[in-house]
């Protein structure tokens, strides 16, 4: 990544995914900049520090004769430009979310490369029982990997929002869980196989049940996982942690 702390016009020529960071103040300064990278398409983002009152964002913005570009992005601290740049930096601006604004009937995520999903509040069950006034109150996670409503301890990643409005993100997630499933299932039964277990002498489960977690037919609840692991004698985070390793197994045979 190479840093201009100036305006240099060839670099608007020649250079690709460019970011132009600027205080509202000093739109006009970088504004001939700004239109060449935009012009040639390189332009990924035009990230405004508010130094003035918002009211005033709009006039500077004229008055550097730059008309509403969808890469412009307005912050108050320098937390939205530094996530940003870091997903550019590790090739994950698509995945990680740069801002996002509660409106009265949904919500708005932006994504780090400054693209936008609208949430209809309805769409996520969590959310759409959630009170309106609270709905407001979250936190945007430091690197960009979730959103955090402390008021339902609700953490929630772009695919969430994706899979909410996007009937393809919807179905390939859908797919994605059921092979975990899936894999899941094949490893609890070759680690009850391993232990010379049988399906049907683990303690406070009927073989049906194992049958059907073995046959990845849904995630067991903890509780279900604290038997399984007393079967085999030994704690809850060992027999997680081996049915990681046979999973991985399970994936490279």
């Amino acid at each position: 990544m190479r840093v201009l702390k100036r305006p240099v016009m060839k670099s608007a020529r020649e250079e690709r995914n460019i970011f132009v960071l600027a205080r509202a103040s000093g739109l006009a300064e970088v504004a001939a900049f700004v239109r060449e990278a935009n012009r040639r398409h390189q332009l990924r983002a035009l990230l405004i520090h508010a130094d003035l009152e918002e009211r005033w964002i709009g006039q500077m913005l004229h008055r550097a004769d730059l008309r509403t570009l969808k890469y412009t992005h307005v912050h108050r601290t320098h937390d939205l430009p530094r996530r940003v740049l870091k997903a550019w930096e590790f090739g994950c601006q698509d995945v990680l979310i740069a801002d996002a604004v509660a409106l009265a009937d949904r919500l708005i995520v932006l994504t780090c490369d400054l693209n936008r999903i609208e949430v209809p509040w309805n769409s996520i069950a969590v959310l759409s029982r959630m009170e309106p006034k609270l709905r407001a109150h979250f936190q945007v996670a430091s690197d960009g990997s979730f959103l955090h409503w402390p008021d339902g301890d609700i953490h929630l990643g772009i695919d969430a929002f994706r899979e909410a409005v996007d009937p393809v993100a919807r179905e390939i997630a859908r797919r994605k869980h059921q092979v975990l499933r899936e894999e899941f299932g094949q490893a609890v039964a070759m680690l009850r196989d391993r232990h010379g277990l049988r399906q049907g002498e683990i303690p406070g489960l009927s073989s049906r049940q194992v049958r059907r977690i073995e046959r990845g037919e849904g995630f067991p609840r903890v509780s279900t996982l604290e038997k399984l692991a007393e079967a085999h004698e030994i704690s809850l985070n060992d027999y997680l942690d081996r049915l990681a390793h046979l999973q991985i197994e399970i994936r490279e045979s």
